[in-house]
């Protein structure tokens, strides 16, 4: 009797494997059976998938975007509400905006467009280099908007390409 029952169940999934297509080799493509031969369960990879630093994300956005020529990274900083240089005028001699894309760098030509990405999210936005600064261990000061646009806090850790 038992033998029987198996012998049927045995039967039922090869029928059901042929049905599906389930029955080939494993292909080199084919990830559901690299994972099985692996020993990992679907599960196990879906959780690694989900844990990947956000730093993958960063490059995957950065080798979408044409972004330019690479200048510099690091940290940056906003400037321009509530410390009375809204309407001061900047380096260059325009007038200070805080709600207007300017930003302030310590060498670039008063005029480059760049754009700023994000490290943490990958958002991006282009601004113009309208004033000097910033004289500490920062790389960039933005404007408020520009802050806003990408998201960030007081300080964050941005990209700097030329447009």
């Amino acid at each position: 009797m038992l033998r029987q029952t198996a012998a049927k169940a045995f039967a039922l999934v090869l029928c059901l494997m042929m049905i599906f297509g389930l029955s080939h080799p494993a292909k080199a493509d084919d990830t559901f059976f690299q994972r099985m031969h692996t020993g990992q369960g679907l599960f196990v990879s879906q959780r690694k998938k989900e844990q990947k630093p956000q730093t993958a994300l960063v490059s995957k956005v950065l080798n979408k975007l044409s972004l330019g020529k690479f200048i510099q990274r690091g940290v940056a900083s906003y400037y321009g509400v509530g410390d009375g240089f809204q309407g001061a005028r900047t380096s260059s001699g325009r007038r200070f905006n805080t709600y207007a894309a300017m930003c302030a760098h310590r060498y670039l030509p008063f005029g480059t467009i760049i754009r700023i990405v994000n490290l943490k999210n990958g958002l991006s936005t282009t601004c113009q280099i309208w004033d000097r600064g910033p004289f500490n261990s920062r790389i960039l000061d933005m404007s408020w908007a520009v802050k806003q646009l990408l998201k960030a806090g007081g300080t964050v850790s941005v990209a700097i390409y030329r447009v």
